[in-house]
C-alpha cells in the first residue's frame, strides 16, 4: 500500500505531462484543406442566415405572435375548405334536381 501523499507535492507524471508540448504535423495537401474549407463555407453561411430564428421564438411577444398567426392561418384554411366543399355539395344537389338520370332512384332504369 502506498503511503499518503502530500497534496502540495505534485505527482512526477503530472509535472511531466504539464511540461510536454508538441506541434501537430502539417498535412502536405493544401488543395485538400482548401476544398474542405470551401465545402464548409456554405454550411456556415446557411446557419448564419437563420441564426436569428431561435432568438426570435425565445421572446414571449414572438411566441404570442406565432400562436395568433397559426390560429389565423388554420382558421382561414378551415373556412376555405368549408366553402369549397359547400359549393361542391350545392352543385351536386342542383345537378340532381335538373338531370333526369340522377332523379331516378338508384337501381331502376328508365324504359324497362
Amino acid at each position: 500500500m502506498n503511503p499518503p501523499r502530500d497534496p502540495h507535492d505534485p505527482d512526477p507524471l503530472s509535472r511531466l505531462l504539464q511540461s510536454w508540448r508538441t506541434t501537430p504535423a502539417r498535412i502536405g495537401d493544401e488543395a485538400f484543406a482548401a476544398g474542405v474549407w470551401r465545402r464548409l463555407g456554405p454550411r456556415a453561411e446557411a446557419r448564419a442566415a437563420f441564426a436569428w430564428l431561435p432568438r426570435l421564438f425565445a421572446s414571449p411577444l414572438a411566441a404570442c405572435f406565432l400562436v395568433i398567426a397559426s390560429a389565423l392561418a388554420g382558421g382561414s384554411a378551415a373556412l376555405a375548405y368549408n366553402h369549397a366543399t359547400k359549393t361542391e355539395r350545392m352543385a351536386a344537389a342542383y345537378a340532381r334536381t335538373i338531370d333526369p338520370l340522377q332523379m331516378a332512384p338508384a337501381g331502376t332504369r328508365a324504359g324497362h
